[in-house]
């Protein structure tokens, strides 16, 4: 990205000098140009940040004022999720567990981001859905990813292959009615990184595999009222339980449009991250109960914060288990700080660990990418005939 920077300014002055006009020469800003864009990028994020403080505080007198009229909306629900610490540590042990397995030769690929993501959901939830879904759990990103590795050895990078990568793993979660959306990001993975190795797919399994048995064991030594406690209330599990209003589906595919054209007319791939497709479909399509949904202004900040910290911890550690333990580390300490559950900004803070050379450049492009979601989701909830309480 910063070499792009670069070549344009440089190109604007050449052409500027050449037709003899007066143009300022702006070549001497490439040199700050890393550290001006990651500014900028915080600069960004804590904007939408302090916008997401003072509409809780909006949301907070609105529901006061109801609660006063006999119609009392509960944000405490809505806003305060945030994780059990047993989740954490659990999440924690299991990804240092793949991260150390990933060292060895022919198990690279088994550190798949969206681990975090699923594991810190199944363990803070072992009567949910995806804990209640074993088969599901791995059957679905696998062939989510046995259907991004073949576009990407079909296709090359661009709107098409994102496209049709994420259209695929949708459709692959339509057809097996499966509650495991974090199999967008298996499918679109390889096609940001340009993994073309068949060994993709079935290394899936690995860490699925290892995340369904224990789900199926959890659940044989649950008390009984549990298990039927989430077979009663599965229909409200944010990961399944639709709203009636169907124009996300427009908002959503623009949101996915206008990503892809930006991420492929600028060369950043990470503009449209695979953790982000999965953010975006859970908020776009459960807008009415999943958690982030009711705070998108927050995500700037999240996965930008979880990203830095992914990103310092290879570059200071490198990406071996130890570092991939304090990144989820730091992912569960910044959702607790703002009191959230949003499992794919885990993810986001492993992505770095299975990337080629990341830097401070996959931060500004996660920040960028994640406030164009927020951006167009609040379009989405101003115009569409939702709950205006959220």
């Amino acid at each position: 990205m910063l070499e792009k920077i670069r070549n344009w300014l440089q190109d604007w002055s050449d052409a500027c000098e050449y037709a003899n006009e007066c143009a300022p020469d702006l070549t001497f800003l490439t040199p700050y140009a890393p550290k001006a864009w990651l500014v900028a990028a915080g600069i960004l994020a804590l904007s939408f940040w302090a916008a997401d403080i003072w509409r809780l505080k909006r949301l907070g007198q609105h529901g006061r004022a109801h609660s006063h009229s006999g119609h009392a909306h509960d944000l405490t629900l809505q806003v305060h999720l945030s994780p059990s610490a047993f989740a954490d540590v659990a999440t924690t042990a299991f990804i240092t567990l793949i991260s150390a397995l990933a060292q060895f030769p022919g198990f690279q690929l088994a550190l798949f981001p969206e681990l975090g993501a699923l594991a810190n959901d199944v363990f803070r939830k072992p009567q949910g859905v995806w804990a209640n879904a074993p088969f599901m759990l791995m059957a679905t990103p696998f062939l989510a990813g046995l259907a991004g590795t073949l576009i990407t050895n079909t296709l090359p990078y661009g709107m098409a292959s994102i496209v049709i990568s994420v259209g695929a793993a949708i459709l692959v979660i339509s057809l097996l009615k499966s509650p495991i959306a974090p199999a967008i990001s298996a499918g679109l993975l390889p096609v940001t990184l340009g993994e073309t190795s068949w060994w993709y797919p079935p290394s899936l399994l690995i860490g699925t595999g290892f995340l369904a048995g224990v789900s199926y064991l959890r659940r044989q030594f649950l008390p009984q009222q549990l298990v039927h406690s989430a077979t009663v209330n599965h229909k409200q599990d944010p990961h399944i339980s639709p709203h009636h209003d169907k124009s996300w589906v427009i908002f959503f595919s623009t949101f996915l449009l206008v990503g892809a054209l930006s991420a492929t007319f600028t060369g950043i791939r990470f503009l449209l991250f695979p953790p982000l497709v999965v953010i975006a479909f859970e908020m776009y399509a459960h807008a009415l109960i999943c958690p982030w949904a009711h705070r998108p202004l927050i995500l700037p900040a999240v996965c930008g914060l979880t990203a830095g910290a992914g990103v310092l911890m290879v570059e200071a550690l490198g990406a071996g288990p130890g570092a991939a333990a304090l990144s989820v580390i730091c992912g569960a300490v910044v959702l607790r700080s703002v009191h959230m559950h949003i499992p794919p900004a885990i993810a986001v803070g492993l992505l770095p660990f299975i990337m080629k050379n990341p830097d401070q450049d996959y931060v500004v492009a996660v920040i960028f990418g994640t406030a164009l979601l927020s951006l167009t989701f609040m379009l989405w909830r101003i115009m569409a005939p939702i709950d205006k309480n959220m």
